[in-house]
């Protein structure tokens, strides 16, 4: 009768040694200690044969081109006094001579091109829009026809070169 109750209990004995060689269950992960902190690799101290026999060369930043349309006050000198056209953000301009208005409008800009709404020259019968190549090399603004425009004021006042007031 011991005997057989001692069976179940010798195959345990037996299987023990078993079993130790299986993993651990896994640690509880919300208790500190079961946290691991990173470590980092220890780097050897540099010795003078591993710094570059000369130090490095660095090449300037190249100036930047002058590619955004410019916004703000340009003048340039006619017969009548001082011209002034002033360009906005907000893609609107205004024109004016010796401090007098005379027109404004607005525009919009695609790449090196900029289209001018006068809406003074639609009033009188002529094109409301000029379109013209625009370049400007940090100081001087020009402008230069592409295609037809009927409006002669237009054309008139932005053949000149204008340069930048700050």
């Amino acid at each position: 009768m011991y005997t057989r109750k001692l069976i179940p209990f010798i195959i345990v004995l037996a299987l023990l040694p078993a079993c130790a060689s299986v993993a651990p269950p896994p640690a509880d992960t919300n208790s500190p200690s079961a946290l691991s902190v990173p470590t980092e690799t220890p780097r050897p101290a540099a010795t003078g044969t591993d710094l570059p026999a000369a130090p490095p060369t660095f090449t300037p930043i190249p100036k930047p081109t002058l590619n955004t349309f410019p916004f703000g006050n340009f003048e340039a000198k006619i017969p009548e006094g001082i011209l002034v056209h002033t360009f906005t953000a907000g893609g609107t301009w205004n024109a004016t001579i010796d401090n007098k208005n005379i027109g404004g409008g607005t525009y919009t800009i695609s790449g090196f091109q900029i289209v001018i709404y006068s809406p003074d020259c639609q009033f009188v019968g002529l094109d409301l829009k000029g379109t013209y190549n625009w370049s400007f090399d940090g100081e001087t603004l020009t402008f230069k026809r592409e295609g037809a425009d009927s409006c002669d004021s237009r054309i008139f006042y932005l053949q000149r070169k204008h340069t930048y007031v700050p």
